[in-house]
């Protein structure tokens, strides 16, 4: 929940990029707002495929404390690894 409250203001930021990333995009006819839905559809995947991961380890171990903790532990790397947070 807290990752997708973070999307919007990582669009904004991704969206205004500085002079390098402009010039490295300009010869190849892209924007920055095609640089920003890039990258939030990157960070999305990766955070599915984290929370993916860390519910079949939870609904196999449910009974086990590390069944509980791991899988808590996935979601919050995952959250550190994508830019929304």
């Amino acid at each position: 929940m807290l990752w997708a409250l973070g999307v919007p203001s990582t669009f904004d930021n991704a969206r205004n990029l500085g002079g390098d990333a402009r010039g490295t995009l300009k010869p190849i006819s892209l924007n920055g707002t095609i640089a920003a839905y890039y990258l939030i559809a990157l960070d999305s995947f990766m955070m599915v495929g984290f929370v993916v991961i860390a519910g079949m380890i939870f609904l196999q171990r449910l009974e086990d404390p590390m069944g509980v903790f791991v899988p808590t532990v996935l979601v919050l790397t995952g959250m550190l690894y994508t830019a929304p947070m």
